[in-house]
């Protein structure tokens, strides 16, 4: 995915999000394109949900399946970058695509389980199983709009942003995911 990737369709809140984007876009404003996040104090995302299971001994539940390659971001690099891009005059005006890194459900296991020192179960979640769930659970059903993309590899080109900034130095899965199981048990 980059920044030319096209923009449609989706549910409303989306289009919605997407209008408020061009809206700043044209005022001037850099707009930053990030993949899912973790790390220290973020609350909700797919990765920060699965971490969270793991560290409190639960099955963990990922979306769709394991061996799916998809693109996180640790939030401290996620706001480092976003400063950088900040400070550059150039990038005013336009999308940025920030990197992340391939990660699947069984790496993201296999991680915390050896900064956990115990095995971490994984659990393959489908469009059906999250139907059923979502009946009774309402937090679920925002998700279902959105689901499908989560269990498609996603890939974000950063060519352009490495044209600004240069390479950039990114946390390791293995750092992250500790730092943020750390976090998680000092809670």
């Amino acid at each position: 995915m980059s920044e030319s990737h096209p923009r449609s369709g989706g549910p409303s809140w989306v289009r919605y999000r997407r209008e408020a984007e061009d809206v700043l876009c044209e005022a001037g404003a850099a707009i930053l394109h990030l993949p899912d996040f973790y790390g220290p104090h973020v609350h909700v995302s797919t990765l920060q949900n699965a971490l969270n299971e793991a560290a409190s001994g639960k099955t963990v539940n990922w979306l769709g399946s394991a061996d799916t390659q998809r693109e996180y971001i640790y939030v401290p690099d996620a706001m480092r970058i976003a400063a950088a891009v900040g400070a550059r005059t150039e990038a005013f005006g336009g999308h940025w695509c920030l990197p992340g890194g391939p990660l699947n459900g069984r790496q993201a296991a296999e991680i915390a389980s050896r900064h956990l020192g115990r095995p971490v179960k994984l659990r393959s979640t489908g469009l059906m199983t999250l139907r059923i769930v979502s009946l009774f659970n309402k937090d679920l059903r925002g998700l279902l709009q959105v689901a499908p993309d989560y269990m498609k590899s996603v890939n974000y080109d950063t060519r352009k942003l490495l044209r600004l900034l240069g390479p950039q130095r990114m946390t390791s899965y293995a750092d992250g995911i500790g730092n943020t199981l750390a976090w998680i048990a000092s809670r």
